[in-house]
């Protein structure tokens, strides 16, 4: 039966007593348990396992909209201060205030999609194209408005929720149903959507996995909730007495740390014994599937057409008109 529940110092004991005979060693030992977590969680993936529990992330994808009167706006640098941090790229739209006088700035024309152009966390300057913004060419401001405005941005990214290894399936749900979102590669989007200005507004249907974050196709037009179920890095023991996350794989933990010291005490043999020992228990317990359920391919039911203005609205849409 595999062990579990053992603490750090436990782990040493183990390790010092009944694997390398050696009582001098527990610094080295403490370390290269921290070092075998790590790589016990980026070599399992090689087997199609995954040691963690599946884990759950909820994110309010959602519309975000700030107002700001003719105070925040700066006709000499073009710049509007705002109380909410907009990334470059991000679609945006105006509206002027409910008061009958109430206006947008001059030189931008109310409920007309712009780009943003970050200056910093509570300042951006606003361009008429995707292109533009990410080249830094503003639109000129000539007059500060009237009254209060609105703006409103539309995200097309989520941040990966911390420690994200691997990423299982991605649903939204909208309150009147939930949709599984489609994974499509970096490669894929640009191939189908290089450019971040043909992106539509709606209720989206694909995501794309960057580094650290996912964008969202189509960009969300209202508030959704995104669900992420997700596998994590698992993380150092904290202290002498913590216990692993993993459980009931205790003895792959120990194992792969004493192959990490045999190695630095210059023992070839010991660790290949102990390496053994790891490749075989991870072979025995692979469960992870290896390809994400959105990706499992689907059989063929024929070829149909599809007109233009349908690949117009979602770039994914194969045309055939």
């Amino acid at each position: 039966m595999a062990l579990t529940g053992l603490t750090k110092t436990a782990m040493i004991a183990v390790i010092e007593d009944d694997i390398i005979d050696r009582s001098d060693k527990s610094t080295l030992v403490g370390y290269s348990l921290d070092w075998a977590l790590s790589y016990l969680d980026r070599t399992a993936a090689a087997h199609g396992f995954a040691f963690s529990d599946l884990n759950a992330e909820e994110i309010t994808c959602t519309t975000i909209s700030c107002t700001f009167d003719t105070d925040d706006v700066d006709t000499t640098d073009n710049i509007i201060t705002v109380s909410i941090d907009i990334p470059t790229g991000t679609k945006i739209v105006f509206t002027a205030g409910d008061e009958d006088d109430d206006a947008v700035p001059t030189g931008l024309t109310a409920a007309t999609d712009y780009w943003a152009i970050r200056g910093s966390s509570t300042t951006i300057t606003v361009a008429s194209t995707y292109l533009l913004a990410w080249q830094g060419t503003a639109i000129s401001l000539t007059a500060v408005g009237q009254g209060t405005s609105t703006l409103t941005a539309y995200r097309e990214r989520l941040a990966k929720p911390d420690e994200c290894r691997y990423i299982y399936d991605v649903r939204l749900i909208d309150g009147s149903m939930s949709r599984k979102l489609i994974s499509m590669s970096p490669r894929m989007t640009d191939l189908y959507n290089p450019f971040g200005a043909q992106n539509s507004a709606g209720r989206p249907t694909h995501y794309t996995e960057w580094k650290d974050w996912l964008q969202l196709n189509k960009i969300p037009d209202a508030t959704y909730v995104i669900k992420i179920r997700y596998y994590k890095w698992q993380t150092a023991f904290a202290t002498a007495a913590t216990t692993a996350e993993i459980e009931n794989i205790d003895d792959i933990i120990i194992n792969a740390a004493a192959m990490y010291v045999w190695k630095i005490l210059g023992e070839p043999e010991q660790a290949a014994i102990m390496e053994q020992a790891v490749e075989v228990a991870l072979a025995k317990c692979g469960k992870l599937e290896k390809l994400k359920p959105d990706l499992v391919l689907k059989p063929n039911m024929g070829t149909y057409a599809r007109s233009n203005s349908d690949t117009v609205d979602d770039p994914f849409v194969h045309s055939q008109g």
